[in-house]
């Protein structure tokens, strides 16, 4: 598994699409992707997005980014870094933001590669 972290708008999927030699078709969005079907998945834009999407449905994200990962062992995690704003009001951002610090830790610790991409270039990190 590979993790490809960014503030916004600092290039994470053409990095990754260029990196990693994918095309848009293979990479699924966070935002629209099912909930249910986990298999086939090479990369996935937008992790913050679909972690959002989990916890609206009241569901536990962390259980969902481990079965994708455990059916797609080499997939390609796409995620705005998140560690760094500012805490908001709303308690659903909050647990959004709360959530994805901590799954983007945990995927971290078991990537086999870290990519930390700023302005369109990409630095392994791990």
């Amino acid at each position: 598994m590979t993790l490809v972290l960014g503030t916004k708008n600092q290039g994470k999927l053409e990095f990754a699409l260029a990196q990693f030699e994918l095309n848009e078709s293979s990479v699924h969005d966070g935002k629209e992707m099912s909930l249910k079907n986990f298999s086939d998945i090479r990369a996935i834009n937008h992790l913050e997005a679909l972690i959002r999407r989990i916890c609206t449905e009241k569901q536990d994200p962390l259980l969902h980014i481990e079965k994708i990962v455990e059916f797609n062992k080499d997939v390609i995690l796409i995620c705005e870094d998140l560690g760094c704003v500012i805490t908001p009001y709303d308690e659903l951002e909050k647990q959004v933001v709360n959530k994805t610090v901590a799954i983007c830790s945990r995927m971290a610790r078991q990537a086999d590669s870290v990519w930390r991409v700023y302005q369109g270039k990409g630095d392994k990190i791990k």
